[in-house]
């Protein structure tokens, strides 16, 4: 039970968030359990443009998701508009988990991890969590990757800045988005040194630059 409550902590805070740095790659085909060479999912599509201060639905942030990747709904191995790669990562403790990444036009745009059952202690064939890391993703507010601090505080004034060392991570979140998380780079954190008192800590909004931008965007 120590293992399950240490991978739910991990996954509720975003732990797991994927960075392509040579990670082994595994086959679509069926369930594997050892890395295999990675299988590219060809399909066809019109692309949808963004227009200038337009957020088109395909590209638009919502709380469960975005067009074609829904949190809690099956991952969608054969996803209509999209090439698809599925990678095996191994977790500290040894257990293996799988991260899809999403490719649209030779760019990847999208990071999917799966949901964890810590009831049955293993992942799932559901969507658990969303990484954007394509600023063509834009919420209501035309918030996306890339957006600065300043551009995020004008539309989102009730906001706050916090870290985990959990995942050593930077958030700039706001009421109103429960369910997403806005991640700033750690290069750009200009505050005192952190004194950790728990899992969350909040800090001071001068901490980061107006101009800092964002980096990634996750959905849970």
């Amino acid at each position: 039970m120590e293992k399950t409550h240490k991978i739910a902590i991990l996954i509720g805070i975003g732990i797991i968030i994927f960075g392509c740095n040579g990670q082994n790659q595994a086959n679509f085909a069926g369930k594997t359990e050892q890395p295999e060479t990675a299988q590219t999912i060809i399909l066809n599509n019109d692309e949808t443009d963004v227009k200038e201060n337009t957020v088109t639905e395909k590209y638009l942030i919502k709380e469960n998701g975005v067009e074609g990747f829904k949190i809690g709904e099956p991952i969608p191995f054969s996803a209509e508009n999209y090439k698809m790669k599925k990678h095996t990562e191994i977790g500290e403790e040894g257990w293996t988990y799988f991260i899809y990444t999403v490719w649209e036009n030779d760019e990847e745009i999208l990071r999917l991890i799966p949901l964890y059952d810590t009831t049955k202690e293993e992942f799932t064939d559901n969507i658990g969590e969303i990484n954007i890391i394509s600023d063509k993703f834009r919420d209501s507010r035309k918030i996306g990757v890339n957006s600065t601090i300043q551009e995020f505080t004008e539309v989102y004034p009730d906001y706050y800045i916090w870290y985990t060392y959990i995942s050593d991570i930077f958030f700039i979140d706001n009421k109103e988005r429960r369910n997403i998380q806005y991640l700033l780079d750690k290069e750009e954190y200009q505050g005192e040194e952190i004194q950790i008192s728990g899992d969350m800590e909040i800090l001071d909004k001068e901490s980061f630059e107006p101009t800092a931008r964002i980096k990634e965007i996750r959905i849970f």
